[in-house]
């Protein structure tokens, strides 16, 4: 029995190499356009999703520093709570069938539907950066406010990079208005871990810290919005 199970076994590790080794030909070969493609294919089929986005931008002359959290559960639970500076805070939740937000000032209001809510957000997020909304739209790719990652054009692949210690692939292309745009985009998982927006009016640097398909329960979206309430 040992005469076979250490030829197997040497056997099942030349296979796990020789698949890695494959593997990371082909992501070497990949295109930005496939690049690209994937990580949008990769959100919209996502379970769950955690994260922490740290802004830092320039709008109009105007620095602004912000923080957006955003947690989602697969199919439709969301809670997104945006910060920045001048105390500025606000919260949006969506979770089985009531669609909400708050402020310090006007408290929890309803709102109409999660496109009321994807919309909001998007509007909210613009004196941030207007890459700040794209998780939503990714996230909810049939129902997400803009474009987003698919408005990029002419993308192209620049040397790979590390954000953190994890390697990236690096994209540089076109938003619809000239802008130039370069997103990070980790190996190994596809997530966004960096986007940088460059344009006369703005620069942006945001900064993630993704989990994608985390253990999240559906409640926990709530009980996270009303922590972000106290905070």
């Amino acid at each position: 029995m040992r005469s076979i199970a250490k030829p197997l076994c040497l056997l099942l590790v030349g296979l796990v190499f020789a698949l890695s080794l494959a593997n990371s030909t082909a992501q070497a070969k990949a295109t930005a356009d496939e690049i690209l493609a994937r990580v949008i294919e990769r959100y919209g089929h996502l379970r769950t999703y955690r994260d922490m986005e740290e802004i830092e931008s320039v709008v109009m002359s105007r620095p602004v520093r912000g923080r957006v959290r955003t947690l989602f559960v697969a199919p439709g639970s969301i809670m997104v709570h945006i910060k920045a500076n001048a105390g500025f805070s606000k919260v949006y939740v969506a979770h089985d069938g009531a669609v909400r937000s708050w402020t310090p000032t006007k408290g929890w209001q309803d709102l109409s539907n999660r496109g009321q809510l994807l919309s909001s957000v998007k509007g909210t997020t613009v004196m941030l950066g207007r890459a700040t909304h794209w998780i939503t739209s990714l996230l909810f790719p049939d129902e997400g406010q803009g474009a987003g990652l698919k408005s990029v054009s002419d993308v192209r692949r620049l040397e790979d990079d590390q954000v953190s210690g994890v390697a990236c692939f690096r994209l540089r292309g076109k938003l619809r208005g000239g802008e130039e745009i370069t997103i990070w985009v980790a190996m190994s998982e596809l997530s966004i871990r960096r986007i940088e927006l460059r344009d006369p009016t703005e620069t942006a640097t945001i900064e993630y810290q993704a989990e994608l398909n985390p253990q999240i329960a559906a409640d926990e979206v709530l009980r996270e919005a009303e922590r972000a309430t106290r905070q």
